[in-house]
């Protein structure tokens, strides 16, 4: 291989290996299921990971990742949201309803992920749209 082309694979791999991961959602509608939140609104989506259609964020590239999940109740409704990671349950939050206003629930967390993990946010009574959402960003290898 010739000095230019070595110089231009280096640099290509040196991209690649900068290549920026992070998205931020909104839920965008009142859930009516357990199952897996879908986030609907994308206010961002660098790298593409965040797959919109069923709300699972794809891991494309092995490294440390945070992911934050913020979750909206309503009076004296229970709030339970669960950060999955691969079928596994990797954070809880949950709210015992209130006697009266709006429950905010918010968990971060950093995980080791590799090239396939799927990370997705469960909830139950789900109950405002509008302040619920689900964050993820690559932080480095």
């Amino acid at each position: 291989m010739d000095t230019f082309h070595l110089v231009i694979s280096f640099v290509l791999a040196y991209n690649d290996n900068r290549k920026q991961i992070a998205f931020t959602t909104r839920l965008g509608h009142y859930p009516t299921t357990s199952s897996a939140l879908v986030f609907k609104k994308v206010i961002t989506n660098i790298g593409g990971g965040y797959n919109v259609s069923d709300g699972i964020f794809y891991c494309s590239k092995d490294g440390l990742y945070t992911f934050t999940v913020t979750l909206e109740g309503f009076k004296r409704i229970n709030v339970a949201g669960f950060l999955m990671k691969n079928n596994q349950i990797v954070a809880f939050v949950y709210e015992h309803g209130a006697q009266s206003g709006f429950q905010t629930l918010s968990v971060t967390i950093a995980l080791k992920l590799v090239s396939g993990d799927r990370v997705w946010v469960k909830g139950d009574r789900i109950q405002y749209d509008y302040y619920s959402y689900f964050t993820g960003v690559y932080i480095g290898p």
